[in-house]
């Protein structure tokens, strides 16, 4: 009986192991690392704490408004709340909502802050407008 056990061990090692050898044939390219971002880490966005201290707000993307709600998750209880959706940070007469390269919370968390449509000075991107999303009233207004 341990005879046979062994032997199936070794056809059962044999086969799962040639099977990871034959997946690794495909060449690694600087290409597939630096410009397709296969090997890239999927990262969670941009990460804003509230003011409570319990929640976080962080980018998701919305696939019907083709944009990026935001989204607030309460970390006790791992709870999702939306709480901007993409199609509130449609500007007047615009076909798609901002692009949100960065955003900031007001201390009452009444007001957002977005700074959209970047450009790099030297190395950084510090140009670009700033629109207010004023979550009482609804109303977005281009500051700059």
């Amino acid at each position: 009986m341990t005879y046979k056990f062994l032997s199936g061990l070794i056809f059962f090692i044999a086969v799962f192991s040639s099977g990871n050898v034959i997946a690794q044939n495909k060449k690694l390219t600087l290409e597939d690392i630096y410009t397709n971002g296969l090997y890239r880490s999927k990262g969670i966005g941009q990460l804003r704490w509230m003011k409570d201290n319990k929640s976080y707000s962080t980018l998701e993307f919305n696939t019907s408004a083709k944009g990026y709600d935001i989204v607030r998750y309460d970390v006790a209880s791992g709870t999702r709340s939306v709480l901007v959706n993409a199609n509130q940070l449609l500007p007047a007469g615009a076909g798609k909502p901002l692009s949100i390269d960065d955003y900031t919370w007001s201390d009452d968390n009444s007001k957002l802050l977005i700074f959209t449509n970047t450009r790099k000075v030297w190395r950084y991107n510090t140009r670009g407008d700033y629109w207010v999303l004023n979550l009482t009233n609804g109303k977005l207004k281009k500051t700059g």
